[in-house]
Order: C-alpha cells, then structure tokens, then sequence
C-alpha cells in the first residue's frame, strides 16, 4: 500500500514562509549587526525548504533569499542594484551554495523516501508470506485430519477386527495384532495433536476464547503444568486472520515459559474490551526480553505477528518472579454497541484437573 504523498504546492509555500521568517529574523538582526553582515538564516531556509519539499522548494528559497539579501541587505540598501563587484559575487556565492544545498538535501530525501518505500514494501511482502504460511498450516491441518487421520482410523478398525478374529479362534497372533492396534491408536492420537497445533479447529469454529482454553488444556496434557484461562467481556467478532496471529502469540508464549522458563503454572487473560487486551503469566525463571544476536527468534516473531495487525506485545519479567506477555490489539471493526454489551465478567475458569 503506497504512502500517501504531500501535494507539490505544500514544499514551495514552506519555502516562501521559512523565507518570510528568515527575513524577519535579519532584519530584527540589522539593529544590533550591520545590514550588511552575513548572517546564516537565508541558508536556514534553504536548509528547511530542501529537506521538506525537494530540490524545487529548495531552489525557491535560494531565489528569494538572493532576491531579498540583494535589495535588503546590500549596499545601496532598499534598491535593486549592487553596489560593487563584491556584493555581486558574495550574491552569486550565495546562489551557489544554495543550489548545492538544495540538491544535496533533494538527494537525501529522496533517498530517505526510497529507504521508507522500501521497508514498507518488505513489511507488506513479509505480511503476505505470514498469512500464505498460517493459510498453508491450516490446509496441511485439514489434509492430514481428512486423509492421514482417516486412514489411521480404518486402520485402527480393521486391526481391532482382525484382533478379535484372532482371539476368537485362539490364535496366538492376536496379541501381536493387539500390540499393532495400540500402536494405530497412538498415531492417531499424535496426528490430532499435530492437525490442532497447525490448525486449531475450534479457532474457525468457535472463535479466539474457545481456541485460547484449548490451547491452555492441551499444555496441561502436554507439559504438565497447571493452566488457569480468565476472561473479560466478549471476544467474538475479531477477524480469523488477527485472531490467529493472536493465538500463535499466546501459544509461542506458553511454550517459551515452559521450555525457556520451566513454569509451572500458566494464567492468560484476556480482557475482550475495544483495545482488547492479552496476557500471558508464567512463574517461571522468565525469558530474556531483549536476547542476544541470533536467539530468542520466538520473541521476534511475536512482536513482527503483532505488529502484522497493528498490535503491540511487550515482554517483561514479573517482580514476582516468572514472565508477562501483555498484547494489545484494537477492534475498530467493532460498532459502538459492542460497548455496551456483554460487559458482565465471566468467572475465573480452572483447567486444571
């Protein structure tokens, strides 16, 4: 998405009025100095003007300024005339330096314009590679619960049946086919595990609350430590892309506070007001907020998921101990009456079992 641009004519008024103010200032200035001592407010202008509008306004200021230091400023005073050769060179050495000015300025913007342009580009490209990566978790998801799920479960059925078989004509095969049926079992225990962490079912069909207890029951089987979820108000109506940018937030949290800080208990919070708030609680040893060159990549890529829709995240060490992952995203697709709406508090829910 392109910057929006200012209009050409904004550079060359700025021009004329940082010229107008550099005039003002030389002729306060002409009461304690002679008229005619060079003072550096003209080039001020030209300065402001270049950096500002471009090489345009800037070679305005430099054509005022030389039109007003000549007739103010110049021997004889007030007239348009130059008195000597000095004043016509000390004016043309006026004009050269503000050309230079001006297109050493021009270049600088441009090339800071350039450089804006281009981090805008490479956020927008990143961007897209994030949602083409989560809408590509989500269709990997779905394939291997649809397919590689599907063919576990037959082949859990089929075992079970030939296990059955087996047993029933006493054959001592059947519990190899026993052994092979637990083993189809735990596949297909692991393939759900995986298919909900690259594609959370309930994140689309229940929405970001829903997704979030899931996220905290699944750690309890997963890491064995205690989870507690609380939320404020009503969470529904965020859109699928933020709210899966916000629970892979949360999730890369609780795995950094398990893996990084051995917490053993987890609370989020989330408050679902306009400026819905997220927090993410460990009592754990805490994570280093601003890691070295080369590690903490999971914070980084929290705070660039965050940035993605226009959140914040901040990282800090909680000064009871453990870490705290606050993030902020605003709703502004939400109307005014989700105001005044939904504002009752839901009671703490324990995940713990």
């Amino acid at each position: 998405m392109p910057r929006p641009r200012r209009p050409a004519w904004l550079g060359f008024a700025v021009a004329s009025l940082v010229t107008g103010a550099a005039l003002a200032g030389k002729l306060l200035l002409a009461r304690v100095v002679t008229r005619d001592e060079p003072v550096l407010l003209f080039f001020a202008a030209i300065l402001v003007s270049a950096a500002y509008g471009g090489l345009g306004p800037g070679l305005l200021a430099t054509l005022l300024g030389a039109t007003l230091d000549g007739y103010f400023f110049m021997r004889p005073f007030n007239r348009w005339a130059l008195d000597s050769a000095d004043e016509a060179v000390r004016l043309g050495v006026f004009v050269i330096e503000g050309i230079f000015i001006s297109w050493i300025c021009a270049r600088m913007k441009r090339a800071r314009v350039d450089a804006e342009d281009s981090a805008e580009e490479a956020r927008e490209l990143e961007g897209q590679l994030l949602e083409i990566s989560e809408a590509e978790q989500r269709r990997i998801g779905h394939d291997l619960h649809d397919g590689l799920g599907q063919q576990l479960t037959g082949i859990s059925l089929m075992t079970r049946r030939l296990q059955e078989t087996l047993e029933s004509l006493a054959i001592p095969a059947a519990a190899e086919a026993s052994k092979i049926c637990d083993l189809a079992k735990g596949a297909i225990e692991w393939t759900r595990d995986l298919c909900r962490s690259l594609s959370p079912p309930s994140l689309e069909r229940a929405g970001l609350a829903d997704a979030l207890r899931e996220l905290l029951a699944h750690a309890e089987v997963i890491f064995h430590v205690q989870c507690h979820f609380e939320q404020h108000g009503d969470a529904t109506g965020i859109p699928l892309a933020a709210s899966a940018h916000l629970y892979r937030i949360a999730q890369e949290a609780i795995s950094n506070a398990v893996r990084h800080g051995a917490a053993k208990q987890i609370r989020l919070e989330l408050d679902a007001s306009d400026e819905m708030l997220m927090k993410i609680m460990d009592d754990g040893a805490g994570v280093e907020t601003t890691p070295a060159r080369g590690n903490g990549l999971g914070l980084r890529i929290m705070q660039y998921r965050a940035q993605m829709i226009g959140a914040t995240i901040q990282v800090n060490r909680r000064p009871e101990g453990g870490t705290i992952v606050t993030c902020r995203y605003r709703r502004p697709e939400l109307n005014h009456a989700n105001q005044h709406s939904n504002q009752q508090q839901r009671p703490v829910a324990s995940l713990s079992r």
